[in-house]
C-alpha cells in the first residue's frame, strides 16, 4: 500500500514535514479502504525502504527526496508548509 500511496501522491525530490506525509498517507490510505496505519508504522516503513529524515530539525522532522504532489492546507504548522527546497 505504502508503494503505491508514493507513486500516486509523492515526487520524489525536494522534503515534506513528517506530519504533513503522515496526514496524506492517512486520508489517501481511508479512501482506498485502506486499514489505519501509525506514524511510527510509516516512519518505519519509509526507513525499510531507504528514505531518511533531515538531521537538521530546525525546520521540524521532514523527510529527504520525498514531497508531496499537492500542498498541505494553509493550516498546517510551517514545518508542514514547506515541502519544497
Amino acid at each position: 500500500i505504502l508503494s503505491e500511496f508514493i507513486e500516486e501522491k509523492c515526487m520524489l525530490y525536494a522534503t515534506v514535514g513528517n506530519t504533513a506525509l503522515y496526514q496524506a498517507f492517512s486520508a489517501w490510505s481511508a479512501a482506498n479502504g485502506g486499514r489505519p496505519r501509525s506514524h511510527r508504522w510509516l516512519t518505519r516503513a519509509l526507513t525499510d525502504r531507504g528514505y531518511k529524515q533531515d538531521p537538521n530539525r530546525s525546520a521540524g522532522r521532514r523527510w529527504l527526496g520525498l514531497s508531496l504532489r499537492e500542498q498541505p492546507s494553509p493550516g498546517a504548522s510551517r514545518a508542514d508548509r514547506s515541502t519544497f527546497y
